[in-house]
């Protein structure tokens, strides 16, 4: 008898800029596990919900009554005078705000079936290196029952950062990731090409090599390279060979031009550029603009203050032509390990 998988129960993956009911979040609580002030961090939080809100629903996660207040007292203060953004709260427990990671990849029913949507919950372990993460693993039953939609748990550790779609079956992912011994359940590309298939419909994987440098996802496909329509990525590069990721960079891009989708299309390629090295307490952050949040109607970016926003923002405002571009600083955010996508879960419009 063949087994139920997604794609045998007829899910699909969408792709990010596909129409949204909502983007899930999670408010930053925990002081111990950021080497800085949470109040900053809760500042951009904000701001980001309130562009998010703006423009569709946002589900916040928030750990009980007095955190929930606080989160709410921000917000206000951030829309200043605009309006309080579209928001729901949950009372659900997380260990840290790292969504994209922890949380479900939210999947749809193809054609015009009238079953639920479905949440595919991976297992998160801390990226095999921080704890505590039990809380956050248990983030997508709680999402599922909040929603009232089925959990489909594959017996695997993998994350949504490591992993982008194109929506037609193609995925973008990196060796230094998803054959990490912390990831994968130690499985190979073959197997691996089958866990994505059978869990995301995904029929043809492009498997890129290395992240950034200092990247301690071990190489999130979602710090360098993105799809923004079903054939075009951009991808992070930089002509500066001394930077540590310069060779790491060419070499994605070389993979991205032969490469082909599930569909056998060429891909068109755009670069982005590095930005200026980020430091905090003297050592470079993984810095870049890939990490850009999609929503209706929006795109957030990640900006760090220096010459290469203003080129970055407009390379993504031509690649999203009907979306209005929001550079937001994310350094603050960096500190503690990621930007707007790794602390963004969307979830389709069904």
């Amino acid at each position: 008898m063949e087994r139920s998988t997604p794609r045998n129960l007829g899910y699909r993956w969408p792709a990010e800029w596909e129409p949204q009911q909502s983007v899930w979040l999670a408010w930053p609580h925990d002081e111990s596990l950021w080497p800085t002030d949470l109040e900053p961090v809760r500042e951009v939080f904000a701001r980001l919900i309130c562009f998010l809100g703006s423009a569709q629903r946002v589900d916040l996660m928030v750990q009980d009554v007095e955190v929930e207040a606080l989160a709410r007292r921000r917000l206000a203060a951030a829309a200043d005078g605009t309006g309080f953004p579209d928001v729901r709260f949950h009372r659900i427990l997380t260990d840290d705000c790292w969504v994209r990671d922890s949380g479900p990849t939210f999947l749809n029913p193809a054609g015009s079936s009238l079953r639920p949507q479905l949440a595919l919950g991976w297992h998160f372990n801390g990226w095999g290196k921080f704890e505590p993460f039990a809380n956050d693993d248990a983030v997508p039953p709680a999402i599922a029952s909040v929603l009232g939609i089925p959990l489909f748990r594959p017996d695997v550790v993998l994350e949504g950062g490591s992993i982008d779609g194109n929506g037609e079956g193609t995925c973008l992912t990196t060796e230094q990731c998803l054959l990490h011994p912390n990831r994968g359940n130690c499985l190979g590309k073959p197997a691996l090409e089958r866990l994505l298939g059978d869990n995301l419909g995904v029929e043809r994987t492009i498997w890129l090599g290395k992240g950034l440098a200092q990247d301690h996802t071990d190489g999130h496909v979602d710090v360098i390279a993105r799809f923004v329509n079903s054939t075009t990525v951009v991808a992070l590069a930089t002509s500066d060979r001394a930077d540590p990721s310069h060779d790491a960079l060419a070499d994605n891009l070389r993979r991205l031009e032969r490469a082909r989708t599930a569909k056998g299309e060429r891909l068109t390629v755009v670069p982005l550029p590095l930005p200026e090295p980020v430091l905090f307490e003297g050592e470079p952050l993984a810095a870049g603009y890939a990490n850009f949040v999609i929503a209706n109607g929006l795109v957030v970016v990640p900006t760090w203050d220096c010459p290469q926003d203003s080129a970055a923002i407009e390379t993504l405002g031509k690649l999203f032509p009907t979306r209005r571009i929001i550079g937001l600083t994310s350094t603050i955010l960096l500190r503690g390990g990621g930007s707007f996508h790794c602390i963004t879960q969307q979830q389709p419009l069904s």
